[in-house]
């Protein structure tokens, strides 16, 4: 979709999507963040926040950190959250990420999910699992 464009954001917008409970974790079981996580993290430095935009609103925001992978700087989506109806973000945000990524000099990117509907779109685009995490929380 040629209106879908990326562009930095602050701390304060991008906790309108970032500070959803629904990033820290699977329904159903063990919180594995605070809400505010995400949105905290961006504003210590420790992660950026870059905005979806679709005809100049404000649609999506991502959390990014970097760092060096295998082949290079690898970029990292650490949470992504926004409020869509008409667009594909995943599929059409994915492509937009991965573009952005190379003139930023990445090598590589990298995400961690547990939405089997989000493996099979990033499978059709390319990607490939590179590992499995399992997680058990000690309450």
């Amino acid at each position: 979709m040629a209106d879908l464009s990326l562009r930095k954001i602050d701390t304060e917008t991008a906790a309108q999507h970032l500070s959803r409970e629904s990033l820290c974790g699977p329904k159903g079981k063990p919180r594995e963040c605070d809400p505010g996580f995400f949105t905290e993290e961006v504003k210590a430095g420790r992660m950026a926040a870059v905005g979806f935009f679709l005809a100049g609103d404000h649609i999506a925001s991502v959390a990014l950190g970097a760092c060096e992978g295998q082949t290079g700087k690898e970029l990292e989506i650490n949470a992504l959250s926004g409020d869509v109806e008409d667009v594909e973000l995943i599929s059409e945000g994915l492509g937009l990420l991965e573009e952005w990524a190379k003139t930023k000099g990445f090598a590589q990117m990298r995400f961690h999910t547990f939405r089997r509907g989000l493996m099979a779109i990033s499978d059709k685009r390319g990607w490939y699992p590179s590992e499995i995490v399992m997680k058990k929380v000690f309450t």
